[in-house]
């Protein structure tokens, strides 16, 4: 086996590790989520730590981690090599991260619809104080339940179609990443050699 493919296969190794990794924390920071949403008292706060805890935190952890793929690729990668690995630690990232909510789901179905519970009142006050019409009250109400339904409907083909929609969704990130983080290793002449100018020595043959 060639020098290449032991690198390649070492740095697959470490983007999975990686992909476990970041599949754990987004799992703890999914249940972080739900404690606080069933125990908020703003829909501010709500909102607020959902985006930061679901989105942003485990975004900034993949440029992270992503860097440090990187730099141990020698610090220069392609966009397709980009690619494969950044998408390998989302993939496993996601994976677990999904089969591990649904079995919160499951073991711990009264956390989860606490939070939907208490997301639930918190938006009809919201909606509300703002003036919103019944109609559009109902409408957000009816979603929710609809949320909180699926609680107790869990299945095989509900899973694997959930965690379908997510590979695609992350593979679009990946994409995306793979474009801001790539690296092409630059064309240059050692300047310290002594053929360092063929022009020079073109130059001397002439002359």
């Amino acid at each position: 086996m060639s020098s290449v493919s032991v690198e390649t296969s070492n740095l697959k190794k470490q983007a999975a590790i990686y992909g476990i990794i970041l599949g754990i924390i987004s799992f703890v920071l999914g249940i972080v989520t739900l404690v606080i949403g069933a125990n908020a008292t703003g829909l501010m706060t709500v909102s607020f730590v959902s985006i930061l805890l679901v989105y942003i935190v485990p975004l900034v952890i993949t440029c992270f981690l992503a860097v440090r793929l990187r730099r141990q690729a020698g610090g220069y990668w392609d966009f397709r090599t980009a690619l494969s690995h950044i998408f390998i630690v989302l993939a496993i990232s996601v994976t677990l991260s999904t089969i591990g909510s649904k079995i919160v789901s499951r073991v711990m179905p009264t956390l989860e619809e606490r939070a939907i519970d208490n997301m639930m009142n918190l938006s009809i006050e919201s909606l509300e104080s703002m003036g919103f019409p019944d109609e559009q009250i109902d409408a957000t109400v009816e979603q929710l339940e609809v949320q909180k339904e699926g609680l107790y409907t869990f299945s095989l083909a509900n899973l694997i179609q959930a965690l379908a929609i997510s590979l695609i969704m992350y593979f679009i990130l990946a994409l995306i990443l793979a474009a801001i983080f790539k690296k092409e290793q630059p064309i240059f002449v050692d300047s310290t050699a002594e053929n360092a100018h063929p022009w020079r020595d073109s130059q001397d043959a002439n002359n």
